[in-house]
Order: structure tokens, then C-alpha cells, then sequence
């Protein structure tokens, strides 16, 4: 085995050390590279996520407004259906006291 001289150790390593500050430059790329590659992967999921949370919103937005409008509706008819039954009611009321009357009639007019 030849024994190298201390110019060639220097070069040897000189040269190792470039190679590994390559792969120090190699690595730290790479490693940006996937941190970005997360970064933006996280980006989009985000967008993402806040999209759909915009259309739950939308979506409960005009649940609330249909709920709103069928319980008004509902209140309308409810109010309708007792004027109607309130009618109905006065109109049997008098339908009675107009039976009572000729019933007194009838019993006046026998006697």
C-alpha cells in the first residue's frame, strides 16, 4: 500500500468535504422541497375545510330562514283556523238562540 503524500491527503480531503457540503445543500433542498410540498398540502386543506365550513353556514342559513317562514305560516293559519272556529261557534250560538226563541214562541202561541 502506497502511503499518500500530504498534497493528495489535502486534496482527498478538500474533495470529500465538497461532496459532503453538496449533500448538505442536496438535503437541505430537499427537505424545503417537502416542507413546502406539507405547507402547501396544509394550504389546501385549510381552504378546503373553510370552504365547506361557508357552505354548512349557507346551508344552515337558509334552514333558519325555511324554519322562520314555516313557523310564521304556521302562526298565520293557526290564527285563521281560531277566527274560523270563533265564527263557527258565534254562528251556532245564535243558530241555538234563534231555536230557543221560536221554541218560546211555539210554547206561548199553544198556550
Amino acid at each position: 500500500m502506497q502511503q499518500l503524500s500530504i498534497s493528495e491527503q489535502l486534496q482527498e480531503a478538500l474533495t470529500e468535504n465538497r461532496y459532503l457540503k453538496e449533500t448538505i445543500a442536496a438535503m437541505r433542498e430537499e427537505l424545503e422541497n417537502i416542507r413546502f410540498a406539507t405547507e402547501k398540502r396544509f394550504q389546501e386543506s385549510l381552504a378546503i375545510a373553510n370552504s365547506e365550513i361557508i357552505q354548512l353556514k349557507g346551508t344552515i342559513q337558509e334552514l333558519r330562514s325555511e324554519m322562520e317562514r314555516k313557523a310564521f305560516d304556521f302562526q298565520e293559519k293557526l290564527v285563521k283556523e281560531q277566527g274560523l272556529h270563533r265564527d263557527e261557534l258565534q254562528q251556532f250560538q245564535q243558530t241555538i238562540q234563534l231555536l230557543r226563541d221560536k221554541l218560546e214562541e211555539m210554547k206561548t202561541a199553544s198556550s
